[in-house]
């Protein structure tokens, strides 16, 4: 319980972190050229990234007893996910991306420990991407597979408690990209994960019911432009006529 009443301030934090992210995306890819200088290259059309990732994770169900004038402590039902993500992003004009995104990760906690095996889902949301930095909004279906039962912190039941997770999430994500080679960058993210609900049955009253499931995701991609952009005309300005000169031939 304790450690739900902290992933507030904690997603509070997470969401103040990705404002530079907000800031970088949205902000002019030259907004400092001078003049002379080559126009910056054009915004990709199509993007396919992908890369291992983290999360999400939550606590599950924590129990603590006095042995041997030592409190120990004992968590179970828990998760912590880590596999991978695909996504693909289509430009919809200037920075801003249509994206979609499907995920796939394991639980990480040993088997005795831990509900659900692992999480599967899809996502559908918006972004804005520049060279340097990313932000995106997206909406998520998940499925867990696996048990959905645990043994709850000091009991022999293996099935004494049980934490059933729905199918709804929303997600904001923020980023940093690094140019890598030609068409592709490297990216580093971290997101702010709020949902599934959850509905934990225990032989601990205190956390059973109901919850929304308020966690993180982050994760280390490596994004190719699929189809690059098209990059605009360039016009040169009309040069003075040099000093002296007039329109009707060389000075006399």
């Amino acid at each position: 319980m304790v450690a739900e009443r902290r992933a507030l301030p904690r997603a509070i934090a997470l969401a103040l972190a990705l404002a530079p992210a907000i800031v970088l995306a949205l902000a002019p890819a030259r907004a400092h050229a001078r003049p002379g200088d080559a126009a910056p290259a054009p915004r990709p059309r199509l993007m396919l990234a992908a890369g291992p990732m983290i999360g999400p994770r939550v606590p599950g169900e924590v129990a603590c007893q006095q042995q041997g004038g030592t409190e120990v402590c004992e968590h179970t039902g828990r998760f912590f996910g880590v596999g991978g993500d695909l996504e693909l992003r289509v430009q919809a004009i200037g920075p801003l991306y249509v994206q979609t995104r499907g995920i796939l990760v394991g639980n990480a906690k040993p088997r005795r420990d831990r509900v659900h095996a692992g999480l599967g889902g899809v996502g559908l949301g918006l972004g804005a991407y520049s060279r340097l930095a990313f932000i995106r909004l997206e909406y998520l279906v998940l499925a867990t597979f696996g048990p959905n039962t645990y043994r709850p912190p000091y009991t022999s039941d293996a099935d004494g408690g049980r934490d059933v997770w729905g199918h709804s999430a929303g997600s904001l994500t923020g980023g940093v990209r690094l140019p890598a080679a030609r068409r592709t960058a490297i990216e580093l993210w971290v997101g702010l994960l709020v949902g599934p609900r959850s509905n934990r049955t225990s032989v601990t009253d205190e956390l059973s019911g109901p919850r929304t499931i308020v966690s993180f995701t982050a994760g280390l991609g490596f994004s190719f432009d699929l189809i690059e952009g098209v990059a605009k005309p360039t016009t040169r300005a009309p040069t003075a006529p040099a000093k002296g000169s007039s329109a009707g031939g060389p000075p006399r």
